[in-house]
């Protein structure tokens, strides 16, 4: 489990269980986890391509979250303004975008498209900014419900020269979790048996891991899923920003 003064993460992926801060990749994915700038993000090659797409992109994300979000931190303090990294999100992505997509014109044989799904959540100054992956979801769990953040996925990173999928936001609230896994795992588990289970444990999302995996130990033989859960520990006085001030009036 990875602990940050913004953000609490546990997260497992077949094969690997208590993933760390740093990117890890299994035979059909990778996850990066940046607690420290308050990102998580999880990128998939629906093609199998050799050049490892979902790698490129992750690090590509890594890096360009890594150099802006920390200078964007300096300059705006804990001032509260409204969804600040929404910007860099949608920046680093139309950058995934455009290298993948030269990568395949660059190639002798440009029917094998190199591209990438991508799930990243951005958490910055109490507004999580974020971008939803063709076989992905992501719920929130606040006041004992679950529900999707998202009704819209984006399309695959690297197939069309311009990206005009929008990265979206939502304010935050300290205790609010986050519950990202793969559409047929989330089925798998049935959504309520993850409510409930977080209802049970929301201060220990360890154990809400643990639990989940004996459900499924106990009803198929297939690996134990990636899951990511995150827990929101700071809360924001979001009456700073603008979008704060016209919400109190």
């Amino acid at each position: 489990m990875a602990i940050q003064e913004d953000l609490t993460i546990a997260a497992q992926m077949p094969g690997h269980k208590d993933l760390q801060p740093g990117i890890h990749e299994s035979t059909d994915q990778v996850i990066g986890l940046a607690p420290d700038i308050g990102l998580i993000a999880v990128s998939t090659d629906p093609l199998k391509a050799q050049s490892s797409p979902a790698r490129l992109a992750m690090d590509i994300l890594i890096d360009d979250m890594q150099t802006n979000i920390p200078q964007l931190k300096s300059k705006m303090g804990d001032t509260g303004m409204a969804s600040p990294g929404t910007d860099c999100l949608q920046e680093s992505l139309e950058n995934i975008n455009d290298y993948l997509y030269d990568l395949t014109a660059s190639r002798f044989d440009t029917t094998q498209s190199t591209i990438a799904n991508i799930t990243a959540l951005q958490y910055l100054n109490g507004y999580l900014s974020f971008t939803i992956g063709s076989g992905m979801n992501c719920f929130l769990f606040k006041n004992n419900k679950l529900k999707s953040i998202s009704d819209s996925v984006s399309r695959p990173l690297g197939g069309k020269p311009n990206y005009n999928s929008k990265v979206q936001n939502k304010a935050m609230s300290s205790g609010d979790i986050l519950f990202i896994a793969a559409i047929d795992d989330i089925t798998m588990l049935g959504e309520d048996f993850i409510r409930l289970t977080l209802s049970r444990f929301p201060d220990n999302i360890d154990m809400v891991i643990r639990q989940l995996n004996t459900k499924i130990s106990r009803t198929d033989t297939r690996e134990m899923p990636s899951i990511i859960i995150c827990r929101i520990n700071q809360e924001y006085n979001l009456k700073k920003s603008w979008i704060g001030k016209l919400r109190s009036r």
